[in-house]
């Protein structure tokens, strides 16, 4: 689904699907997990400039 200019109806269905996603147990492991140890920003680069490259690796392609 492309949404191109949110409505009240896109909105109820984002809603919706992240309401379910949010219900499963292997879902709420994985984000308790990652809040732990963030993938995109790890504990253990210090410098902005390379969690910034660390970032743009993890998201392009």
């Amino acid at each position: 689904m492309t949404v191109t200019r949110p409505t009240k109806h896109s909105d109820d269905r984002v809603l919706a699907f992240v309401t379910r996603a949010t219900a499963l147990d292997d879902v709420r492991a994985e984000v308790e997990a990652n809040h732990d140890h963030n993938r995109w920003w790890p504990p253990t680069l210090t410098d902005p400039r390379m969690r910034m490259l660390s970032t743009d690796t993890r998201t392009s392609g």
